[in-house]
């Protein structure tokens, strides 16, 4: 229940009857989010991008993150309430600990990591993000790119970056 909270919740500024949410959330149904036309020509503008998505998926590798459905992921959706950047609501911190002890990043943190990785690679992050984007749900829309991640979990989105980034 509380993963579908975080979705609507992520999804709320962007439809107005829930009949129109359905067609909008076929890339968190499954561990696969094939590239529609507009995420294939983000990807195809930079020929780094699946070289970046690869050491991204590196990087996620090591990260705590909530596991992907079905896993039981109740304890990391009711300890991070998305949309992170909702309007008077003050962003989580980058790792929170979950009743059982266990530390999540969350999608303040998933950012913080990849922006440190492409610091130290020296990648603009503004050309990352459509790429990521595009692997995260294989379009140009939706939530913002932490919170999607987050929302797909860490199997999935290791599938994803691993399937477009070679």
């Amino acid at each position: 229940l509380g993963r579908w909270r975080n979705i609507v919740a992520c999804y709320q500024p962007r439809f107005e009857r829930y009949t129109e949410l359905a067609g909008q959330l076929g890339w968190l149904l499954g561990p696969d989010a094939a590239p529609d036309e507009h995420a294939q020509k983000m990807l195809a503008k930079n020929s780094d991008a699946g070289a970046w998505l690869a050491q991204v998926a590196d990087l996620v590798e090591g990260l705590a993150l909530p596991p992907s459905p079905p896993g039981d992921r109740s304890a990391h959706d009711a300890a991070v309430a998305l949309p992170t950047a909702a309007e008077g609501v003050t962003p989580p911190e980058p790792v929170v600990t979950l009743p059982d002890g266990r530390e999540l990043l969350t999608p303040v943190g998933l950012e913080a990591k990849v922006k440190e990785l492409a610091s130290e690679q020296s990648w603009k992050i503004g050309k990352l993000m459509a790429p990521l984007r595009a692997a995260i749900t294989g379009t140009n829309k939706g939530p913002g790119i932490w919170d999607s991640a987050f929302l797909i979990g860490k199997e999935w989105l290791l599938r994803r970056l691993r399937s477009v980034g070679g």
